[in-house]
């Protein structure tokens, strides 16, 4: 697999991450118990900091290709 292709699946890892990390603060989870507004707060902050690296990754891969 080419550096480009695994920049790639990192960058949808992350972006999976950071959904997985949405879906426990949105309800899909279906959680039983009731959140608190730190728990809620942690887990939003983990998925914008996912999101973050992501964005730097396809960043990058972006301006590789365009070298």
């Amino acid at each position: 697999m080419s550096v480009i292709a695994q920049a790639r699946a990192a960058a949808a890892y992350l972006r999976d991450e950071a959904d997985f990390n949405r879906s426990w603060t949105d309800g899909r989870r279906g959680a039983q118990w009731k959140s608190t507004p730190e728990y809620v707060n942690r887990r939003l902050e983990a998925a914008q900091e996912r999101d973050a690296w992501a964005a730097a990754i396809e960043a990058l891969v972006s301006r590789a290709q365009e070298a």
